[in-house]
């Protein structure tokens, strides 16, 4: 009776432990914070492959809730807010593209993401460029950019000739084992 009594308490033990280290607790989103800043985000679904949508200036995670809903079916889906934005923290004294990459490294860090792709629009796009080189091997499984901000202005001269950010594509395809298009 005493040995069935300590395999039972064993297993609420384990059971509660279990719960009580569980990355969300009673579906609440766990706190992320980028040093001071709390950063807001958005977790749905459940697949093995992560993708994290990533804003644009002035605007939020609300953004991109149609791809979230249709996506998070498939994929485990996260939505942020960088800082500054939507309910996201203000308390920073500058706002640089590197900010709110580490923004984002601070979610992907604090969720224990991997096979991630980063998806992202506009700003965003350069932010998940940031990241791309940051981010640890293994970890990222590619990168997705709609209408980036700057990249057309980076990579042609006024005449429309390509420079040596060009080069880069490759690199990271190859990196990334990406497929280029021809």
């Amino acid at each position: 009776m005493i040995n069935t009594l300590n395999k039972i308490f064993f297993a609420i033990s384990l059971f509660v432990f279990a719960a009580c280290n569980s990355e969300e607790k009673n579906g609440e989103p766990i706190e992320v914070k980028n040093g001071i800043v709390p950063i807001a985000y958005n977790k749905t679904g459940n697949g093995d492959t992560a993708l994290v949508f990533v804003h644009g200036w002035g605007i939020n995670k609300e953004y991109w809730k149609s791809q979230a809903d249709e996506f998070s079916k498939r994929y485990t889906v996260v939505t942020i807010d960088l800082g500054g934005h939507g309910k996201s923290g203000t308390q920073r004294d500058h706002w640089t593209v590197d900010d709110y990459a580490n923004d984002v490294m601070a979610v992907l860090d604090s969720l224990n993401l991997n096979k991630v792709i980063l998806v992202g629009h506009s700003m965003g796009g350069d932010v998940i460029l940031d990241i791309a080189f940051k981010i640890p091997d293994g970890k990222m499984k590619g990168t997705f950019i709609w209408e980036p901000l700057n990249t057309w202005e980076f990579i042609f001269d006024k005449d429309g000739k390509a420079n040596e950010l060009l080069k880069l594509y490759p690199e990271m395809a190859k990196k990334y084992d990406v497929k280029l298009l021809k």
